[in-house]
């Protein structure tokens, strides 16, 4: 068994400062493909650069269908496959990424940085030799391909995509010719588009930039995302990883005796330790004997990140309490979902999604379309996975309980109602804003789409709901007569392909034209 505890740990408890988190949002595909490769020491051969690397995922279950994975990295031979030192620099651009987003909203191209603020970042002195290795690193990351085969998740589509792209369709340096034709005063990266629409619909991991750079071990920073997205779908429990799918996904090499795998891992899993990302980790036979699996539990840094609304710390077995996400879950699968679809579900969607109300929708739409909903778990899933609103005169229990409250608060302790009132308001300005989103979306559908030309799209819609969701419609892919619950899902499908063309306020900025006193 590993040891548990390290020197660090010990003075920690004993009243060391926590460490400062710096919270940056990272791309989700990126980090969890093996993109980048641990850095061989020395000058890479010229079959090194060439190499062409696939790497094969386990199969997974979406909505009953088994879907096999796999994607290919092909480096161009001048500059070979990412590695570790690529990714140290990714994440400093994410973070740069991240304070833009924060700052204006939506990140648009090109994402303009100096190359000073990316070494600053990750704490490297800006001598010469660094400046040309972040030249180096933007060439690279553009010249690589991936081709994706169900590999990558794109969130505008909701879609697994058989694909060919790049990570940066463009870069121009400092110096460089813009596409205006003036002189670029600093480094302009163009994100691929599918990179881009997943940053500004939220399909991104919280990670602390902090507790990345305090690592230095290759195998320990090509783990570190791996955590994120492991330990959120465990629920923070721990996780059992093969050992042979381990060494696929890192790109090292997989031993077979036992004390060479552990003398291989063991400074990265005691550094993670160290960090306080994992408080312990173990490798053991699998059950059928034919392999190894590590085993690791995590540490209360990691936790920390994954649930910031955490009340209560540990239970008795480490599982991390969250009442408010295990409550959804429960629902969830109350509702015939599968508890880990569930799981990746809740971790997909964007955090201020509220699927309570969306299940009590659902919940409605089911009484309404009675056997109409034939697959009512894959109907859910669809609703929440897609994030169809719940309308806005629909009156859901958060906003029952609210005015509840208020009342009950006006009896018997007025001068705390105003917390609650305040609260109503911004629920009502929430309503007003899917209100707003409704009328410019059925205003724009009743100009331009309007008869037969409506029709068709519909039918078009619902062509393609059919291909992609064989199992939740079996009577209208049959064809056995109307279906109100596909006629729903593709007038939903409709709604939202308008209103993203139409260029509609976004929440916020609809909240301070209206109630800015909430804001």
């Amino acid at each position: 068994m590993a040891r548990k505890h390290t020197k660090e740990q010990a003075a920690l408890a004993l009243g060391e400062a926590e460490p400062v988190q710096d919270l940056i949002k990272v791309e989700r595909n990126l980090n969890s493909l093996g993109f980048f490769i641990p850095a061989k020491k020395g000058k890479p051969t010229r079959e090194e650069r060439m190499r062409v690397r696939t790497i094969h995922y386990p199969a997974r279950e979406v909505q009953g269908r088994i879907m096999r994975q796999s994607a290919t990295i092909i480096p161009s031979p001048e500059h070979g496959l990412p590695t570790t030192a690529d990714r140290d620099k990714y994440m400093a651009l994410m973070k740069i990424v991240t304070d833009a987003k924060a700052r204006v909203g939506d990140v648009q191209n090109p994402v303009a940085f100096t190359t000073y603020d990316l070494l600053k970042h990750l704490g490297h002195n800006t001598g010469g030799k660094n400046y040309e290795e972040v030249n180096q690193f933007l060439e690279r990351m553009t010249a690589t391909t991936i081709k994706s085969e169900n590999a990558v998740y794109f969130h505008k589509t909701r879609l697994y995509q058989r694909d060919i792209f790049h990570v940066f369709d463009r870069v121009v340096l400092v110096g460089q010719e813009m596409p205006d034709g003036s002189v670029a005063q600093c480094n302009y990266v163009f994100l691929s588009q599918w990179q881009l629409e997943n940053i500004n619909t939220n399909y991104l991991l919280r990670m602390d930039f902090n507790a990345y750079v305090g690592l230095k071990k290759d195998i320990g920073k090509a783990l570190f995302g791996h955590l994120h997205v492991w330990f959120y779908a465990s629920r923070c429990r721990p996780v059992e990883r093969r050992y042979s799918e381990l060494c696929e996904v890192l790109d090292i090499r997989r031993w077979k005796h036992l004390s060479k795998i552990r003398q291989i891992l063991a400074p990265s899993l005691e550094e993670l330790q160290k960090i306080r990302y994992l408080l312990d980790w173990d490798i053991v036979h699998t059950a059928d004997g034919d392999d190894y699996k590590l085993v690791i539990t995590p540490g209360e840094r990691i936790i920390a990140v994954l649930r910031p609304r955490v009340n209560g710390g540990f239970t008795s077995g480490n599982e991390c309490i969250d009442p408010e996400m295990a409550g959804v879950l429960a629902e969830m699968v109350k509702r015939g979902i599968r508890e880990p679809d569930a799981r990746r579900l809740l971790l997909d969607i964007p955090r201020e999604q509220c699927v309570p109300d969306q299940i009590e929708w659902f919940d409605e739409l089911l009484r309404r379309m009675r056997s109409s909903i034939q697959n009512p778990p894959g109907f859910l899933y669809t609703m929440i996975r897609d994030g169809w609103p719940a309308p806005a005169d629909f009156i859901t229990s958060r906003k029952r309980a609210l005015q509840r409250e208020i009342q009950e608060r006006k009896i018997a302790d007025p001068e705390s109602v105003a917390e609650a009132q305040r609260a109503l308001r911004k629920m009502q300005v929430e309503e007003q804003y899917r209100r707003y989103r409704e009328e410019e979306t059925d205003r724009y559908i009743a100009e331009r789409l309007a008869g037969d030309g409506l029709q068709r799209r519909l039918a078009v819609i619902k062509k393609d709901i059919l291909a992609r969701n064989p199992d939740l419609y079996p009577n209208a892919r049959d064809g056995w007569g109307v279906c109100p619950a596909l006629d729903h899902h593709a007038t939903q499908a409709l709604r939202e392909e308008v209103a993203s063309q139409l260029g509609l306020l976004t929440f916020d900025e609809f909240a301070s034209r209206n109630q800015p006193s909430l804001f």
